[in-house]
């Protein structure tokens, strides 16, 4: 019979139990682990069938393109973000995405909803219908209302200092603000409260993302940010 030393004992296999997992364990209580050439070895427990369920099988399926398809820039999701985008033309704007069977009846914010429609035709934006699941994918599960635009990001302008102005009663400068949430807030208090310029860090600030237009209310839309 086969005798294998591993640390210095010695272990007869007709002794050994043996594991679903390939290891076992003598009967002196040291776990063993079968060498190659024993590891599946004719038995009730070594059969060919075995060793296949336990064989991981490393192939991959080829991941299909999502019937939205994929896009690089922006997807502003929301009533707020969407409308203003749309009337700010600030954006390169690439579609529309609404939700299907949308009764814009039933909407909390029916006007603003049916003129989000109005605008998208006026500007000949294409517009295609999709699920709830969809457009939940899409904004990795955020409100959208119903209605995602895809658009190109927008940037901060450069400004190299703040030039001494009367037309700049207020300005708000913001240091080194990381937080989304509370970035699209102070846009959203400064636009209501008719703040002139709004000036932040150009390190270590919240991007423009539609995270921060959505919290903002569409403020950011339609107000230029300096870095």
């Amino acid at each position: 019979s086969f005798v294998e030393q591993r640390r210095g004992v010695y272990v007869d296999p007709t002794v050994v139990r043996s594991y679903p997992s390939g290891s076992s364990r003598s009967e002196d209580g040291f776990k063993r682990s079968y060498p190659p050439s024993q590891m599946y070895r004719s038995g009730p427990d070594r059969t060919d069938s075995n060793r296949r369920r336990y064989e991981y099988d490393y192939t991959r399926e080829e991941k299909t393109e999502p019937v939205y398809g994929y896009y690089d820039g922006d997807h502003l999701y929301g009533i707020a973000p969407v409308r203003m985008a749309l009337h700010g033309a600030r954006r390169n704007i690439s579609e529309l995405l609404v939700q299907t069977i949308t009764d814009l009846s039933n909407k909390k914010d029916e006007t603003s909803a049916k003129e989000i429609i109005s605008l998208a035709q006026k500007l000949s934006i294409p517009i295609r219908e999709f699920s709830k699941h969809d457009l939940n994918m899409l904004s990795d599960n955020r409100p959208h209302q119903g209605f995602i635009l895809r658009a190109k990001p927008l940037q901060f302008e450069r400004i190299l200092q703040l030039e001494p102005s009367d037309k700049y009663r207020v300005v708000l400068a913001l240091d080194e603000v990381w937080d989304p949430q509370n970035f699209g807030a102070l846009l959203r208090t400064s636009y209501f409260l008719g703040c002139h310029k709004v000036v932040v860090c150009a390190k270590n600030s919240a991007p423009l993302s539609p995270v921060v237009s959505k919290a903002s209310s569409g403020a950011m839309e339609v107000m230029t940010v300096f870095s």
